[in-house]
């Protein structure tokens, strides 16, 4: 019995991800529905307030407007403006008084305010007198526009500058802690010499009604008057109106209800009866708290009952698949979901796994075997061969070796293996050819023929193939063909033949096949000595190591026992052998008479090459070299070493380089680097730069304000930058942070 499976699990997740997407779906498309008809309900709402407010404040306006005419035609107040004396100034200024409430009485529903006075002081006998008329009686005009009403000099030069040069009526908005209290609405009467004045205080209520909008602005012909708070982005907010109104005219559309700046709605309307323009602005539409919480629980209302109608119908669908699972499997893991088809098959899939996996052990072990038995072959003679395995000894083999060498040093090494295995596939397709991988640039073929002939035909074919390939451009290729030998156990003889013949691949041009025959006369009358194991022997010599004797003793046995050279040819071996004993010399910087404490004649072993006895001198002197140079490594080691640190300490401050230490002690550069290196463990090179930067580190204690470039001029540096770079190697910091640090540590 098993609780749920991997198809069960499945068609649970199919139907309820279906179902999840339907409902979001429709989450989606309700919500949006929701979202837009409330946005619609909100900008009607919107609509009809902002049309009530114009409607009102246009009939306030048509009676401020009515009013102000009233005052400037009334004759008491005309003849109180026009007064020629003192006398008559403050006389008429009392009828004047008495019409003027009479008048202002019609509109006291209105909340606003309604003053007379003049442009400026009347003057009267060379006196100036001011006087401000207002409902409550009479003001002095300077205290009431400054102290009453709270126009700063500014404003009141504004004011008057503005009824010199112009008679349209002039306004000024009035603030209390940045917002718009209350609007100035100044009209002057120019029908007359003293220029009556009325100063019209209306409330911002007059023009917003009690509920205000968020935010509002008041503006006339192009300029803003007011705005409901004094902060910079409501100027922002007046000139991206002002665009939007210029582009519906240039457009044709006329004066829009109302339009949307980014996530504000602007309902812009008029006051035609003095000239002004309001736009109301109210912010975008939100959902409510209320509404998205109820709106998430009849969407977590529908998930649930989904999600249990998805349940009955998966446990109805599912009913006849656990009938047939449940007969024909184990017991499964508690917790742990089944696949349910896959029990039927899972038997006949070990099987087949388990056989495939067993036959590629088998052919991988079969395949390493061969390779290591081959190998074996091909390096030392097998007196048994392969007839165990049933080959047959009388056959005829012949060995072939390809060799590749990079063109240049930037040559990338997986280029040789590519190539390699290019060779390997040319291999698996030719009948008795055997592939063996002998080291990082050479493999080898064992073919089981004995015709020369037939196999250079294959190896044309398989140069063809590889000239083929991209990585031939940048690697040399030589293969070489041996001739035919008589039995496994003589396979070791094709090979050294084989690399014989490598040895003569330079004499030839690069990718080409080389066989005995080639290199048969050039061989016969030339001995073999490579540059390469001239310098490794010289090397084994300078550094003690008995492989220097192998090497000696390979090149007599090529040379001298498995050719037949010609007397010249012996001649010119053996002067090569007492130049690389003079060569030994000259690395280790002695002479025989120093390391040996006996001379070697060389001019009595060139006069007598053609002894038997010369060849054993030299092995004896190279037997004697080695003794003496290890026992010189085992004396003078802790002296010599002293030695060099101490002329490293003693010329740190100049430019030395490794060759001015080997002069210093009389050595090769060479021999001077390997010798340091064995002794302290370091190179010269990096012993050098530690110690330059501890002096330097000490320097830097003493004298905090030193220079860089002096300082690395000072411990041995040719460059400032050479310095620097060296410095962060070794302490992981620049001199200059150095320097802060310990500036730092000796405040504290």
């Amino acid at each position: 019995m098993f609780s749920s499976g991997i198809y069960k699990n499945r068609l649970y997740k199919i139907l309820i991800s279906t179902g999840t997407i339907v409902i979001v779906l429709l989450a989606v498309l309700s919500g949006s529905y929701l979202h837009l008809q409330q946005k619609s309900s909100y900008i009607h709402n919107l609509s009809n307030s902002t049309a009530a407010l114009e409607a009102n404040s246009n009939i306030a306006m048509n009676l401020i407007s009515r009013a102000v005419n009233d005052v400037s035609r009334d004759k008491s107040i005309t003849k109180w403006v026009n007064s020629s004396s003192a006398n008559d100034f403050y006389f008429n200024s009392i009828t004047a008084l008495k019409q003027l409430r009479i008048i202002t009485t019609d509109s006291s529903m209105l909340n606003y305010e309604l003053a007379v006075t003049t442009v400026g002081p009347l003057e009267f006998d060379g006196k100036s007198y001011g006087m401000v008329l207002d409902q409550s009686g009479t003001v002095d005009r300077d205290k009431f526009l400054r102290h009453v009403k709270g126009l700063t000099k500014e404003e009141m030069e504004a004011m008057e500058q503005h009824f010199s040069a112009s008679n349209r009526p002039f306004s000024l908005p009035h603030y209390e802690n940045d917002r718009l209290k209350s609007v100035y609405y100044i009209v002057k009467d120019y029908r007359y010499s003293s220029s009556l004045l009325c100063f019209v205080t209306i409330p911002i209520e007059t023009l917003t009604g009690s509920a205000r909008p968020g935010q509002f602005l008041l503006y006339s012909d192009d300029q803003l008057l007011a705005v409901s708070h004094r902060e910079a982005d409501m100027y922002e907010l007046f000139s991206n109106i002002m665009n939007m109104g210029m582009e519906a005219a240039d457009s044709g559309i006329g004066q829009q209800e109302f339009f949307k700046l980014g996530k504000e709605y602007v309902f812009p309307t008029s006051l035609p009866a003095i000239g002004w323009e309001i736009a109301y602005v109210y912010d975008s539409y939100m959902l409510g708290s209320g509404q998205i919480v109820f709106f998430l629980l009849i969407l977590v209302t529908a998930a649930c009952i989904f999600t249990f109608l998805i349940a009955l119908l998966v446990e109805a669908l599912y009913k006849p698949i656990r009938e047939v699972v449940e007969d024909s499997m184990d017991s499964p893991e508690a917790g742990k979901p089944i696949d349910e088809f896959k029990i039927l098959r899972q038997n006949s899939e070990k099987i087949k796994s388990l056989s495939k996996t067993l036959m590629e052990a088998m052919d991988e072990n079969e395949r390493l075997a061969s390779q290591q038995q081959y190998r074996r072959l091909l390096f030392a003679p097998q007196p048994g061969g392969l007839a165990e395995c049933g080959e047959e000894p009388e056959e005829d083999y012949s060995v072939v070796v390809v060799e590749f060498q990079p063109v240049n040093e930037g040559s990338s090494p997986s280029c040789i293996v590519i190539l390699k295995q290019y060779v390997h596939e040319f291999t698996m397709n030719v009948p008795d050819m055997t592939f063996v991988d002998l080291d990082s640039t050479r493999c080898a073929m064992i073919v089981k023929s004995g015709n020369t002939d037939e196999i250079l035909l294959q190896l044309y074919e398989l140069l063809r193939y590889l000239t083929q390939k991209p990585e031939d451009e940048t690697i040399n290729q030589w293969i070489a063909l041996s001739n035919p030998r008589n039995g496994l156990n003589r396979i070791w003889l094709a090979y050294q033949e084989t690399l014989r013949i490598l040895e003569y691949k330079h004499v030839y041009g690069h990718t080409n096949i080389l066989t005995f025959e080639q290199i048969r006369s050039v061989d016969a009358v030339t001995y073999s000595y490579p540059l390469s194991m001239e310098n490794r022997m010289v090397h084994c010599i300078v550094e003690g190591k008995e492989e220097a004797l192998q090497i000696f003793d390979q090149l007599i046995r090529t040379n001298l026992v498995d050719k037949t050279l010609s007397i010249e040819s012996i001649q010119s071996f053996v002067y090569v052998l007492i130049g690389t004993l003079g060569r030994v010399f000259q690395e280790l910087k002695t002479s025989p008479e120093a390391l040996l404490k006996e001379d070697i004649n060389f001019m009595y072993l060139y006069e007598h090459w053609s002894d038997s006895v010369t060849i054993t001198t030299l092995r004896h002197a190279i037997q004697d070299i080695l003794t003496a140079v290890s026992c010189r490594g085992e004396n003078n080691d802790e002296k010599l070493l002293n030695e060099m640190i101490r002329y490293i300490h003693t010329n740190y401050t100049d430019d030395i380089m490794l060759n001015d230490m080997a002069d210093q002690f009389n050595i090769s550069p060479k021999y001077c680097g390997i010798l340091f290196k064995q002794l302290s463990g370091q190179n010269f090179k990096d012993y050098l730069n530690r110690y330059r930067i501890e002096k330097a580190k000490e320097l830097l204690q003493k004298e905090h304000g030193i220079k860089i470039a002096e300082l690395s001029l000072m411990v041995g540096f040719n460059s400032a930058n050479s310095f620097i770079r060296v410095f962060g190697k070794y302490t992981g910091v620049t001199p200059k942070a150095y320097m802060e640090s310990l500036k730092s540590s000796s405040i504290s």
